[in-house]
């Protein structure tokens, strides 16, 4: 059996899980250019509901999820301003990745909660400004927002 609470997790781990929010959100935005702000917004009300609406399993994750937010969001729109398109996409994803040394540490509830939560919040992002289901759909962002490189 796993762990049931982050908190249990070394440092770096909880680290890398309290970032993925924002770095899903990066890379649906980056995917067609540059996160906008309706991107961004999305997010950011996403995580904030999901602290009291959804699975009562994530309420504490989100909560701490909130408070770097907006810092993480800056953080990797940052790097990714310094990077050429295609490489923006491969930095981002290889940073989502490091949630599988993670997943496999975690209880199964917990780990398929929140694999499911950040899937989820993927395509809430991409649907934000016409990608997906919305006009200008692209092959990438629609990709992207399956989270393939999480191999959960």
């Amino acid at each position: 059996m796993g762990v049931f609470n982050i908190q249990e997790l070394e440092q770096e781990h909880q680290e890398v899980l309290y970032r993925m929010p924002a770095l899903v959100s990066v890379l649906i935005g980056v995917a067609d250019g540059d996160m906008d702000s309706n991107e961004e917004q999305r997010a950011k009300r996403a995580v904030h509901f999901r602290q009291s609406i959804g699975d009562p399993l994530l309420f504490d994750y989100f909560s701490q999820v909130e408070k770097q937010l907006d810092r993480d969001l800056a953080v990797f729109e940052d790097k990714c301003r310094n990077l050429a398109e295609d490489q923006r996409v491969i930095y981002i994803s290889d940073e989502i990745a490091r949630i599988n040394e993670i997943l496999p540490l975690l209880d199964e509830k917990l780990a398929t909660a929140i694999v499911k939560n950040l899937r989820s919040l993927a395509v809430g992002i991409a649907t934000t400004s016409g990608g997906i289901i919305g006009v200008g759909a692209g092959y990438t962002e629609a990709d992207l927002a399956q989270l393939s490189m999480i191999n959960f």
